[in-house]
């Protein structure tokens, strides 16, 4: 799995990765390595639940700094790339899906 992980060369395609996985399965080594490349900072005697807690929340702060960024600037919302919302570990919510549901709905008619 981590090599999959250090063969995306983007954050969002690391993301994606993390967000279709079941982080339970990664090792707990996999899970430092992973760490390491979100830049979040190393502790010592770490459980593999908290690793795993860490980069959830990591996932969930990215999600809503994209949503906050897109519902601000419409044309960066416009390039943000469209995902089903099945394809995630989190569910829509706010005026970020709003706006691209909308958006999605006008491309269509």
């Amino acid at each position: 799995m981590i090599k999959k992980f250090l063969q995306c060369s983007t954050t969002r395609e690391r993301i994606e990765l993390l967000s279709s996985t079941e982080l339970k399965d990664w090792s707990d080594q996999d899970l430092a390595y992973v760490l390491e490349a979100l830049g979040l900072e190393k502790k010592e005697n770490e459980s593999t639940i908290d690793k795993i807690a860490r980069i959830e929340k990591y996932l969930a702060d990215y999600k809503h700094d994209v949503e906050q960024k897109a519902s601000m600037h419409c044309q960066e919302m416009d390039s943000i790339p469209e995902k089903e919302s099945d394809k995630t570990l989190y569910e829509e919510k706010g005026l970020g899906h709003l706006m691209a549901s909308a958006m999605a709905y006008q491309r269509t008619v």
